[in-house]
């Protein structure tokens, strides 16, 4: 039985897939609004990444 729920599927490798996932999801929000409006392409990953760099995030 699995005592502790919170474990990662594959073990030392949740800090990278989760960077991996936060780049890749940027980068789709950049490209989704690029397509409507190209500088929007630019302003709403700088301003995810910049509340990022402000607020921190949840390690």
């Amino acid at each position: 039985m699995i005592e502790d729920k919170n474990q990662p599927v594959v073990p030392n490798s949740s800090g990278y897939m989760r960077d991996a996932l936060a780049v890749l999801g940027v980068s789709l929000i950049g490209y989704g609004a690029w397509l409507v409006y190209p500088p929007a392409g630019f302003i709403g990953p700088g301003v995810i990444l910049t509340g990022i760099a402000i607020f921190g995030v949840k390690s």
